[in-house]
């Protein structure tokens, strides 16, 4: 009886273990989708964009990778694959976040298929889109007639015009697999030089390419890299040239290495607690990713914010002008202006303008003071309102604290719901105001105003 009782309990505690180790690694899923870009073509081993992106994911949290991107995808051919193969719908339905691009080869291909008809090349031949540009190499000038061609225009519009239809369906049908996954897409590169002359000539196809991916931005998180390839054309990301003879229009392993951090940085941007270390678990977060996403606060080098920390008068003016879009005015001048911080001094000149805020008896502005709570309910009433408000009592139990010029502006915030006390019942005027709470009444002036 012994032995068997001690073999059921060696059982379950084998199953309690096991049951735990399978609980506690809780992977997640990485799903890359799309074109050859994304399926690495070009690039050195391990050095494409999809698998950057997976050791970062890998080693800051359990992630699994599938990249299930295929060569020459169009965007009839990615829908049709999230519309018919149940392996792939399982692959995006397991996803938590998914990176696509796509919508290149809808540029692309009619331009093979137009040039193939043109120099009457085998439609089926192997390397069709080579032998093209090869063709295309060997008389610019002929190209540059071709791609001007209103014959020309109106099959590569034609096929944009498709894909615009395409794209809105494939967002939705994603968003319908993966409700909750963190989407990310790459607007297009024009893959020529700046100097070569085909540039301009099919650069508006790519500018209205990714217009399309952007008319989705609401559903979807855009990783923008088309004017980083612009900007840093002289780091060899392409190597394609029309008239070298140089065909290949995937990015190198500097090009991978752009679109990588590119999408990390969107990645941090969108996943606030990850951009700041010290937002995790804060009350504050959610209101100050708003404000992040608006460009209207930022945080540390260190990756920090520092949400409990007291918040000066630049700071706490320099944010509440952005969220005013109060213009450079200067109508007074401050003994200590030369200390103001040049990212805040139009904007201090803006507010004293206004009225927002004033300086000292001293004639001094003290940009580096923290600021109270109660001159911070001051600066948030007169944020939105102009009107005077005398002294008053207020209901708070430290109301003998308060300061006479504070009183009728607390009172005033507080009624309207602005701000708040403590469970106490008290204000605590003379009490630093923290980053976190400038954030929250930031936003509820943004919101009122909006």
């Amino acid at each position: 009886m012994k032995k068997i009782t001690s073999i059921i309990f060696l059982a379950i505690l084998v199953i309690q273990i096991f049951s735990f180790s399978s609980m506690a690694i809780d992977n997640k899923n990485y799903v890359a989708i799309g074109d050859s870009i994304t399926y690495g073509m070009s690039a050195s081993s391990d050095m494409s964009y999809v698998n950057k992106f997976y050791k970062y994911l890998y080693t800051n949290g359990n992630y699994n990778l599938k990249n299930i991107a295929v060569p020459g995808h169009t965007g009839s051919s990615l829908l049709n694959l999230l519309t018919t193969d149940n392996a792939y719908i399982n692959d995006i339905k397991a996803a938590d976040i998914i990176t696509i691009t796509i919508g290149g080869n809808d540029i692309l291909s009619p331009t093979i298929d137009f040039g193939a008809n043109y120099y009457d090349i085998d439609p089926y031949s192997e390397s069709l889109g080579k032998a093209v540009f090869s063709k295309m190499s060997e008389n610019p000038i002929e190209t540059i007639q071709l791609l001007n061609s209103e014959e020309f225009k109106d099959t590569v519009t034609k096929s944009l015009e498709e894909f615009k239809y395409t794209w809105t369906n494939i967002v939705a049908k994603i968003k319908d697999l993966a409700p909750n996954a963190q989407i990310y897409v790459f607007t297009s590169y024009n893959p020529c030089l700046t100097s070569d002359p085909v540039f301009n000539m099919i650069d508006q196809y790519f500018k209205k390419l990714n217009e399309i991916l952007l008319s989705e931005n609401k559903n979807i998180t855009i990783v923008d890299i088309y004017e980083d390839f612009i900007n840093n054309e002289d780091n060899n990301l392409v190597k394609f040239n029309i008239s070298t003879g140089n065909v290949d229009i995937h990015p190198l392993d500097n090009g991978h290495e752009l679109m990588y951090k590119s999408l990390l940085n969107t990645y941090l941007d969108s996943n606030i607690t990850l951009k700041f270390t010290d937002l995790k678990n804060h009350w504050c977060k959610d209101n100050i990713k708003k404000l992040y996403d608006d460009k209207i606060v930022n945080g540390y080098s260190n990756n920090k914010f520092r949400p409990n920390a007291g918040i000066t008068r630049a700071e706490a003016i320099t944010i509440i002008a952005k969220i005013l879009n109060l213009k450079s005015e200067k109508t007074i001048s401050f003994d200590d202006d030369k200390s103001f911080p040049t990212w805040a001094k139009d904007y201090i000149y803006s507010a004293v303008s206004k009225g927002i805020i004033k300086g000292y008896e001293d004639n001094t502005f003290k940009p580096e003071k923290i600021i109270t709570r109660a001159e911070l309910s001051v600066i948030i009433v007169r944020s939105i309102d102009d009107k005077i408000y005398s002294e008053e009592k207020t209901n708070f139990t430290d109301d003998n604290k308060i300061p006479i010029w504070a009183k009728g502006y607390i009172k005033k915030a507080f009624d309207d719901k602005i701000i708040s006390g403590y469970p106490d019942n008290s204000f605590m005027p003379y009490k630093q105001a923290t980053r976190a709470e400038l954030c929250t009444l930031a936003l509820k002036i943004k919101n009122l105003i909006d």
